[in-house]
C-alpha cells in the first residue's frame, strides 16, 4: 500500500528521522526490540511522541526471565519480559493496555534444552528450519485455542495511545 511508510534502524536514527519530517503514525511497531534497548521506557515514550492519539504500540519480546541464557547475553538481551513488567513500563508511558499475551509455548522446552541445558550459543540453520517447520505452527495453533491463556516464551503487547 502507498501509505505504509516503514522506517528502519537504531532508535536514535529512526526516530531522528521521525522528528525531521513532523509526522505522526498510525501504528508502531517493535519485533524483537524492546529487549535490547537499556531504557525501555524511554523507547515507550518516543514511540508516544509520533504516535497519533489512539495510535496502536505493538511489541514482541522474549518473556520467562528464567530462560535467560548466554545466547541472550551474547545477542545483546538486556533482558526477557514479565507481564508484570510490561504492563508497568506501558502504564508509566501513559498507554492504555489492549492486550498482553503470551505467544510460543511449545517453544519453551526446546529453548530450555537447547540453549540452557545444553548451552549453545548460536542459532544454526537446522534448528531454525525445525524451529519454523514445527515448533512455531504447532504454537499458533495452540495460542489461537487457548487464546494466549498459556505461558509462552514471548510476550505480544498491543497498547494504545490517548486520544
Amino acid at each position: 500500500a502507498d501509505d505504509i511508510e516503514v522506517i528502519i534502524g537504531g532508535s536514535v536514527d529512526a526516530y531522528r528521522q521521525l522528528a525531521e519530517r513532523k509526522k505522526v503514525f498510525d501504528t508502531v511497531i517493535y519485533l524483537n526490540v524492546m529487549e535490547h534497548i537499556a531504557d525501555d521506557l524511554g523507547e515507550f515514550n518516543k514511540a508516544k511522541a509520533v504516535l497519533k492519539p489512539g495510535g496502536k504500540l505493538l511489541v514482541y519480546v522474549p518473556a520467562l526471565p528464567w530462560l535467560y541464557s548466554q545466547i541472550d547475553a551474547e545477542t545483546g538481551h538486556v533482558r526477557r519480559y514479565t507481564k508484570r513488567l510490561l504492563r508497568e513500563v506501558t502504564a508509566k508511558s501513559g498507554f492504555k493496555l489492549v492486550s498482553l499475551d503470551y505467544f510460543e509455548v511449545v517453544g519453551i522446552i526446546p529453548y530450555l534444552i537447547v540453549y540452557k541445558l545444553l548451552r549453545r550459543r548460536v542459532v544454526t540453520g537446522s534448528s531454525s528450519g525445525f524451529y519454523n517447520k514445527a515448533i512455531l505452527p504447532l504454537s499458533l495453533i495452540l495460542h489461537k485455542i487457548m487464546r494466549g491463556r498459556l505461558v509462552g516464551k514471548n510476550l505480544v503487547l498491543v497498547a494504545s495511545k490517548p486520544q
